[in-house]
């Protein structure tokens, strides 16, 4: 049964609002339905976000240790040196001995997040250009969904998916709620690249137009999308493939399926 409404082919012309609720109730029967291949391309997914995760907090730890030892060290090092130029140079020394350990963390672990979102950024848009395929009914999704279109478009996908997270860091300045807006100001650019393939300015552009033309249904489906994730996250494998299966398939509504996405 699920097979067959798999393979019925429905294309999306966009240039709509999206009706939330029903966008939610249509994902939610589709996915309950059909949820057999969303687990199999989730665990494809799941095998690399494991390590990369696993990874990352291991050299976040460690790299903070030794950023901060390092940092230390060098610390003490110079505070002696300057205090050799009397109380001036001392209280400088002190200066650099605090502020010296929290440099050298920051030093190790800023190059963590980008490896990090290098190596996911090309399996999730592989993966969202499988669901989206999946979803008009053009091939099934499988274990190796996560994988198949890994290699394209890569100095589209590595930038955007840098962007997007660099935002969301500089957002989680602003006591959180700044990360909470940027996916409603800029939750379709990654979907944008992944699925018509345009370069990371044209999508942040095309992105603020729609968001100026349609700024209701962003604002809708960006807090969903917020809300969703907080529980989806403690679900693994099923809530993140119903994440990007919803992102799809508000994306299709929106923007259509055709090369070009629809503005208007």
């Amino acid at each position: 049964m699920a097979e067959e409404e798999v393979r019925e082919m429905v294309y999306e012309a966009g240039g709509v609002d999206a009706d939330i609720s029903e966008l939610i109730q249509e994902g939610i029967e589709a996915f309950s339905k059909d949820i057999g291949p969303y687990i199999l391309a989730g665990m494809g997914q799941f095998l690399v976000v494991v390590p990369v995760t696993i990874f990352t907090v291991l050299a976040a730890y460690l790299g903070s240790f030794l950023g901060m030892m390092g940092g230390w060290v060098l610390g003490l090092v110079v505070a002696v040196i300057l205090a050799s130029l009397g109380d001036v140079g001392a209280f400088l020394g002190a200066l650099v001995m605090v502020f010296l350990p929290f440099i050298g963390m920051f030093a190790v672990l800023l190059p963590i997040i980008p490896i990090s979102v290098a190596i996911l950024a090309p399996v999730n848009a592989s993966l969202t250009r499988a669901v989206a395929a999946h979803q008009r009914g053009e091939k099934e999704l499988h274990i190796g969904s996560a994988f198949e279109t890994i290699t394209q478009d890569l100095l589209r996908v590595i930038p955007t998916a840098l962007a997007l997270t660099a935002l969301g860091l500089v957002g989680l300045l602003f006591c959180y709620v700044g990360a909470l807006v940027v996916p409603i100001l800029f939750g379709f650019v990654g979907t944008l690249v992944a699925l018509h393939r345009c370069g990371p300015l044209e999508a942040f552009r095309l992105q603020i137009t729609h968001l100026r033309k349609h700024g209701n249904a962003h604002l809708v489906i960006g807090v969903a999308q917020i809300a969703f994730s907080m529980v989806a996250g403690f679900v693994p494998v099923i809530g993140p493939m119903f994440l990007i299966d919803m992102q799809v398939r508000a994306h299709r509504k929106m923007f259509g399926d055709d090369a070009t996405p629809v503005v208007t």
